[in-house]
């Protein structure tokens, strides 16, 4: 009302909170001590839904800067990634990167990049 009327009016208001994905979890984890054994998949756990085709498609695993070369498979809610690789772990630095263009399921991309490496145990 123009003069100051009270509105008794209801209102609905909705509310939708856009954000970025982030990493949660992953594995291979190393630390002192740790044994990353040969067969070893790798996993990245984000906090919502992923686009799979665009995240697959941020994601890089390399031995000793070589690409390696293998699979992915994701749960049911398109919140955890597994990368197994097609031939046995090898002696040798690995790297694992996820570039800012994984992207959810909403189209919203990570803000960071993350990038971690492991060596594996060789054990007989």
């Amino acid at each position: 009302n123009l003069y100051g009327a009270p509105n008794t009016r209801n209102y609905n208001l909705t509310v939708t909170i856009n954000d970025h994905p982030d990493i949660i979890a992953h594995s291979p984890i190393t630390t002192n001590n740790t044994t990353v054994v040969v067969t070893s998949v790798v996993v990245v756990e984000f906090d919502m839904a992923m686009n799979t085709n665009i995240t697959e498609n941020a994601f890089n695993f390399t031995k000793d800067g070589i690409g390696v070369n293998g699979t992915f498979s994701w749960n049911g809610n398109s919140t955890i990634m597994t990368f197994t690789p097609t031939e046995v772990l090898e002696n040798g630095l690995y790297e694992v990167i996820v570039r800012d263009s994984a992207a959810s399921s909403t189209g919203f991309s990570m803000y960071d990049a993350y990038s971690g490496n492991f060596t594996p145990a060789l054990v007989s």
